[in-house]
């Protein structure tokens, strides 16, 4: 009777699985295998886009330079509970220069990797397994100070009205309204962005082929954010601009879905694995929010196998429109016209694995 209810188990799904033990994990870890008990695989890596290493030559492609240098730690450990469940952290501080500042992002993600069934006399290998996760994008407080960028966030923020701050030849600072001047500003002004940060919560089932030497994995998924964002500005200015009918503080606190589908490729031949992802997301947001509710994401991996339990990658990531998705918080009804072009980034890094 439980032969039977498996056979049509795996009829309904269209296809087996074996658990993870007889699969290696390289650079990426988006498989519907998991590896084995007791197993432990540190990736440790380091990020980058500058004049000198662009790889995409999507450096000079943003907009007003509102994205463009980056550079970042990632850490990430995955680790076998038991023959079938695994779990994973990934940790990411990276610095983004963002409208001539620098932007330092913190991201936490944890997901727990359940292996649902597994048939070891397929012809391949193949499964489905499911993951529940949770993941945190946070900004640390930044200030904008610089005259000439505190003007271009002006009318970013406020595209139909010409306001924006003039500084005499003295130095005098004053705030054009879009008719006259105010009296001179009595302190230097600043723009800030506070208690930046998202949350979500996302579900996310995977499925694959599985052989000695390549991998075909597909995936599927969706994640609910919650969005803190303030806008900020110094007592003085915020008042001045009060009077004038400008309301320069803004809660950009929101919500948004997403839904997401991709798939996942490695091949071995030798000590070198390839690796490839492809993701298309599609985005759920407020009729405001509407300029662009989608990204593609394309990964690509080269991976060495320099010893038994130490692998040596180079990846590179390009993503159709910017950060869309990966950091949540920095899409809002100011920035979103910036995400019709790409970005990318290349990564340097190792995998290191054991067992306890």
């Amino acid at each position: 009777m439980q032969s039977k209810l498996n056979k049509i188990l795996f009829l309904l799904v269209g296809v087996t699985s074996l658990y993870a033990q007889n699969f290696k994990y390289a650079n990426f870890d988006l498989h519907s295998l998991t590896i084995p008990k007791n197993t432990i695989f540190i990736n440790a890596g380091y990020m980058v886009v500058n004049k000198s290493i662009d790889i995409f030559k999507m450096r000079d492609l943003t907009l007003n330079g509102s994205i463009g240098d980056l550079n970042g730690l990632a850490l990430g450990v995955l680790y076998g509970i038991s023959k079938n469940i695994m779990v994973s952290y990934k940790f990411t501080r990276e610095n983004i220069k963002y409208n001539g500042n620098t932007l330092t992002n913190t991201k936490n993600d944890i997901y727990l990797r359940y292996h649902l069934f597994g048939d070891t006399s397929a012809k391949f290998n193949s499964g489905v397994s499911l993951d529940v996760g949770f993941v945190n994008n946070s900004m640390n407080n930044l200030y904008v100070t610089n005259i000439a960028d505190i003007n271009t966030l002006a009318k970013r923020y406020f595209p139909n009205k010409n306001v924006f701050i003039k500084q005499e030849s003295n130095g005098a600072l004053s705030l054009y309204n879009g008719n006259t001047y105010t009296d001179n500003l009595q302190y230097n002004p600043w723009v800030g962005l506070q208690n930046t940060s998202d949350n979500s919560l996302y579900l996310r089932a995977l499925s694959g082929f599985h052989k000695q030497y390549y991998s075909i994995d597909f995936y599927a998924g969706v994640k609910r954010t919650k969005i803190k964002n303030e806008l900020v500005v110094n007592d003085e200015l915020a008042q001045i601009a009060l009077s004038h009918g400008y309301n320069l503080q803004r809660n950009l606190n929101r919500d948004e879905n997403m839904f997401f589908a991709g798939t996942s490729v490695a091949y071995e031949i030798n000590n070198f694995i390839i690796e490839g992802m492809y993701e298309y997301d599609r985005f759920q947001r407020n009729s405001s929010l509407g300029y662009m509710n989608s990204n593609h994401i394309i990964d690509m991996s080269l991976d060495y196998r320099l010893t038994k339990h130490l692998l040596l990658y180079t990846s590179a990531k390009l993503m159709l429109h910017q950060l869309n998705g990966q950091i949540p918080y920095l899409y809002n009804k100011y920035t979103q016209t910036t995400y019709d072009h790409k970005y990318g980034y290349a990564k340097f890094g190792f995998v290191y694995y054991f067992q306890r």
